[in-house]
Order: C-alpha cells, then sequence, then structure tokens
C-alpha cells in the first residue's frame, strides 16, 4: 500500500517504524474480530476473559492506522525542515504541501495542528535569523559611527588649520600693500618684499594642498553606511 509516497509494506528505518506498528495493531484487532465470530455456542469461559464486541470499533482501529501514518509522513516534513538551511526552505514549500495534502486525505482531522506547528516552526526560524541581521547591522552601524566621529574631529582640525592659513596669508598680503605703498623703496624693503613674497606664496602652496586633501576625506556616515552595505 502507498500513501503520500511511501510504501507501507516495506518501510525503511525511519519511515515504516509508525505504518509497521500500525500494521500490527489491525492485525491484533483483526484476531480478535475471528474470535467474536464464532458460534454462539462457544464457551461462556472464552467469552467471559474476552471484552464485548461493542468495546471493540474497527472504524477506531483504521482512524489509528491513518493517524500514525500521517504522523510518520509529518516527522519527514520536519526532518527535511532541520536539514535545510533556512534560505532554501521556501524551495520546500511545493513538496511540504503536497505531503500536508497526502496527510488531509488520510487524516485531515490532524492537519490544522500540524500546519498550525509548522508555520510556528518556520516564524521561530525567521525570527532567529532576523535577529542575528539586526545584531549584525547593529555592530556595523556602531563601527561607522566612530570612524564619523574620528573624522569629524579631524576635520574640525583640518578647519582650524586651514583657518590659521588664511589669517597668515592675509598678514603678509598687508605687509605687501604697505610695502609697495612706501614712496621710496630702499634695497632693503625691496630685499624685504621679495622675503614676504616667497612666504606667501608657501603659504598659498600649502594651504592648497590643505584643501585638496581635506576634499578626498570621506566624512558623512550615511555615505560610508552605503558603502558598506
Amino acid at each position: 500500500m502507498t500513501v503520500g509516497g511511501k510504501d507501507l509494506e516495506s518501510p525503511s528505518s525511519k519511515e515504516g517504524a509508525c505504518p509497521k506498528a500500525s500494521l500490527q495493531k489491525v492485525s491484533s484487532a483483526h484476531a480478535s474480530l475471528k474470535f467474536f465470530e464464532l458460534p454462539l455456542g462457544a464457551s461462556n469461559k472464552q467469552t467471559t476473559r474476552n471484552p464485548e464486541p461493542s468495546q471493540w470499533v474497527g472504524e477506531k482501529v483504521v482512524s489509528n492506522f491513518f493517524q500514525k501514518t500521517a504522523l510518520c509522513m509529518w516527522e519527514d516534513i520536519q526532518d527535511k525542515i532541520m536539514r535545510t538551511p533556512f534560505e532554501y526552505i521556501p524551495r520546500l514549500r511545493p513538496e511540504i504541501a503536497m505531503v500536508l495534502s497526502g496527510i488531509e486525505k488520510i487524516h485531515a482531522d490532524g492537519l490544522t495542528s500540524l500546519e498550525e506547528y509548522l508555520n510556528s516552526c518556520l516564524k521561530r526560524e525567521r525570527t532567529a535569523k532576523l535577529s542575528l541581521e539586526r545584531k549584525e547591522l547593529e555592530k556595523r552601524l556602531r563601527s561607522i559611527n566612530a570612524e564619523s566621529e574620528q573624522l569629524s574631529i579631524l576635520s574640525c582640525e583640518k578647519a582650524e588649520a586651514i583657518d590659521q592659513q588664511e589669517l597668515e596669508i592675509a598678514k603678509l598680503q598687508d605687509e605687501v600693500n604697505t610695502l609697495e605703498s612706501t614712496p621710496t623703496i630702499t634695497e632693503e624693503a625691496i630685499e624685504a618684499l621679495a622675503t614676504v613674497r616667497k612666504s606667501m606664496e608657501a603659504a598659498r602652496e600649502e594651504f592648497k594642498n590643505f584643501k585638496r586633501k581635506l576634499c578626498f576625506m570621506p566624512i558623512c556616515p550615511l555615505f560610508l553606511l552605503l558603502k558598506t552595505l
């Protein structure tokens, strides 16, 4: 007999454990049925030692058999889910639906509780995975915030240095303007002016390099977060 894609008469190690027990139950019940079919003149001794015919219900025996078979099919689903990485479980849904359909055919009363349990298992697995992902993202965000804070401090230091350079350049420019406005320029004034010009050009070049380095520094936390995702 084949139920849900399984051969119940030649079960494998795990899948056949429940159907075999069910078959034994049916055989035992069948033996009892033969006894109750004895002629009415059978000994009263045997009759008193055995239960009344009304206590043995064939429908219940069949129901128990199908219930055990359904549970074995359900164990197969659980085993498959446990051995499958979570990200691949959605691919099993068509096959799981097919097995559940088989369970419904042979034991419809127990299907609702099995489906609820399955959904509960999947929900727990999904929640655990999302929790791990959230912790990882929070860890990365803390790291990015720390880097952003360091870059912000460095940026402030760079800004202060730029302001200082601008002040130096402004002072040098004032000196140049003063020397150029002098009516009579002596040799000493010419040499002083040349020295001031050299200092001013050097300060300007250093200021340009400073700005160029600052432009290449990514200090936006949002940019860093998007870059790492």
